[in-house]
């Protein structure tokens, strides 16, 4: 019997064994939003928003329109109705009283669930907090090339009355030399007794649905499909993301006065850059790695001055339209070789329109952006609610010189250029799930996705997943996965992942996993439990297994200890297929710990 057919022959003993539903845990929210082949930074910062809503959940007797706007699923009527609702009763009893507002399902209920909570009374809250996070995470010191090879991660922030927080984070790649390669800070005053809010510093731009200026939530390319395909809010955001390309550097404020909104904000950042063989500009270098004496040349070599504006008028209680400026200008002429659709010059200036309307059960969005003396780009949807029942569709369309350097559209297929072509790049991408509930604690789980893109070959992946939760304080999950390309290569994925809680204080996870892939082109993907506020998504190729332990233990009131452990084994590839035994040509170890409190 060869590697794949004992894959194949676990899985299907375990359906035998586990013939599912419970109500859905956090984690599996989380990673049902976010693709775990393609998580970006923007994902990344979004997760780190949803933890910090599961260690301090959003008080539903307290919060405002736009605290719940960065819930998912929420749409704007449902925010508008949950209101409305507290309005007439008072206050919510407990969060379960939520499903009694207009609008919400029992699946809606199930998902923001472990977000929410109903506190008969506010607490009573320290004038001054402060929350600290330190992080450090290494791996076998002979499997790097760098004498460096930890990585640390420190995040402090000071918060006054909930209306005033000072932040500092520093982070050190694995590799570098520098405990603060990455340095950020803001100050935030979000008072609501005043007329316009702000944040100095290092901070972030949302509004429209991305095409110049990315919101943080929605667009999600995971299991979330239909209310993932719109992006939210409009708004001024402290940073504090260790993607060190997405900041701005300066100030922003926003204000609303009746119907009208406005948002003012001025940046100048320092950038990476990659050097042609004459020192100039060839491109903006993201990878934020700065290691080789190569990359540390890279460093802060180019600057953007930019400043801009986003306006938006509220034309009922649910529907709205925005218009977005911005200019930009770079310190040095940014001079690539001979890429016919990349950016070239050392100014850049954009403008947008965006819309939000409703119409009873029909939601039309979009908007419209251009690069001035560019191209310019588009993207419309449309979402409709009937009873149970819910539909969403979008289009969009990029110009081949259609530039912008802080977007992240949805489903972006087509590129203006991407880093191996130049040519623009587009594709096609198709999605359905099922969930079946076998029983009050069973719940199976039918997955498929096609993907084709320009410059790499069609993948088609198919999931088939078991979750097992009798009781509260565990939960056994079985997910097998097999990806074919158009060359028919194939890869596979088995894993064995228990989970359990058996008291408020501890939490943990065990997986065990075994992979076979016959190219890279064929690798499989997997979201992995990790430290509190990272997001971990593991790429596998070859053959072989991997298995990992990882514990949150709180130890007093807002304080939690957090460690990891996992190793990785890939076995030399066989042509023997009578034969499952199986070489070690190399083994990975990871551990990590992080450490959270306030006082």
């Amino acid at each position: 019997m060869n590697h794949k057919r004992v894959i194949r022959y676990i899985f299907f003993s375990f359906l035998l064994v586990f013939a599912g539903f419970s109500t859905p845990q956090a984690q599996d929210i989380i990673e049902d939003l976010i693709d775990s082949e393609e998580a970006t930074d923007q994902d990344v910062e979004y997760y780190e928003e949803l933890e910090k809503f599961l260690d301090d959940p959003i008080d539903l007797n307290q919060t405002d329109e736009k605290e719940l706007a960065r819930l998912p699923g929420l749409t704007q009527p449902l925010i508008r109705a949950i209101l409305k609702y507290r309005e007439e009763i008072g206050s919510f009893s407990s969060k379960k009283e939520l499903k009694q507002a207009p609008g919400v399902t029992n699946e809606l209920y199930q998902q923001i669930r472990p977000f929410v909570t109903a506190r008969k009374k506010k607490p009573r809250e320290r004038a001054l907090r402060i929350v600290h996070r330190l992080r450090y995470s290494s791996r076998d010191p002979n499997e790097d090339e760098f004498d460096s090879f930890y990585k640390l991660y420190q995040r402090t922030q000071a918060i006054y009355k909930e209306w005033l927080t000072l932040g500092f984070l520093t982070e050190k790649d694995a590799g570098e030399t520098d405990f603060d390669d990455l340095q950020l800070w803001y100050l935030s005053v979000k008072n609501h007794a005043l007329p316009v809010q702000g944040v100095i510093g290092n901070y972030k731009v949302e509004c429209g649905q991305g095409l110049l200026f990315s919101p943080q939530a929605g667009m999600f390319k995971g299991g979330e499909v239909v209310t993932g395909t719109k992006k939210r809010h409009a708004s001024i955001r402290p940073y504090s993301s260790t993607n060190e390309v997405s900041s701005f550097y300066g100030a922003g404020f926003e204000g609303e006065w009746g119907r009208l909104s406005l948002i003012l904000f001025g940046s100048k950042a320092k950038l990476d850059a990659t050097l042609n063989e004459d020192g100039a500009i060839q491109s903006i270098y993201t990878t934020g790695l700065h290691r080789t004496d190569t990359e540390k040349a890279k460093k802060d070599r180019l600057t953007e001055t930019l400043y801009g504006g986003h306006a938006r008028l509220r034309l009922d209680e649910n529907s709205s339209i925005g218009a977005t400026y911005y200019q930009s200008e770079f310190d040095e002429k940014i001079d690539p070789n001979d890429d016919y659709y990349r950016f070239r010059g050392d100014e850049l200036s954009g403008v947008g329109v965006d819309a939000d309307l409703y119409f009873k059960q029909v939601n039309l969005f979009g908007e419209w952006a251009r690069s001035m003396d560019h191209g310019s780009a588009w993207v419309v949807g449309a979402g409709l609610n009937v009873g149970q029942v819910q539909f969403s569709a979008l289009m969009r369309d990029y110009d081949p010189d259609f530039y912008t350097f802080h977007s992240y559209g949805f489903a972006f297929f087509r590129y203006p250029y991407s880093m191996n072509s130049n040519l623009p790049e587009d594709g096609d991408e198709y999605y359905t799930q099922l969930e079946i509930p076998l029983s009050k604690s069973i719940k199976w789980t039918l997955r498929f996705r096609s993907k084709e893109k320009t410059e790499s070959p069609t993948k088609k992946k198919y999931r088939s997943q078991i979750d097992w939760q009798p009781v509260k304080t565990y939960r056994l999950r079985i997910r097998y996965e097999h990806a074919r390309t158009a060359d028919k290569e194939d890869g596979q994925l088995l894993y064995g992942d228990l989970q359990f809680k058996p008291d408020k204080r501890l939490l943990a996870y065990i997986r065990l996993l075994f992979f076979d892939t016959e190219s890279s082109n064929a690798a499989v993907y997997a979201f992995e439990n990790d430290l509190p506020g990272v997001l971990k998504t593991s790429y596998f190729s070859d053959r072989g297994r991997r298995w990992y332990v990882a514990a949150k233990y709180k130890f007093h009131e807002k304080s939690y200890l957090s460690m990891k452990f996992g190793q990785k084994t890939k076995y030399e590839p066989t042509t023997d297929q009578a034969n499952v035994q199986s070489v070690v040509r190399e083994t990975s170890t990871d551990w990590s710990c992080q450490l959270d409190f306030m006082f």
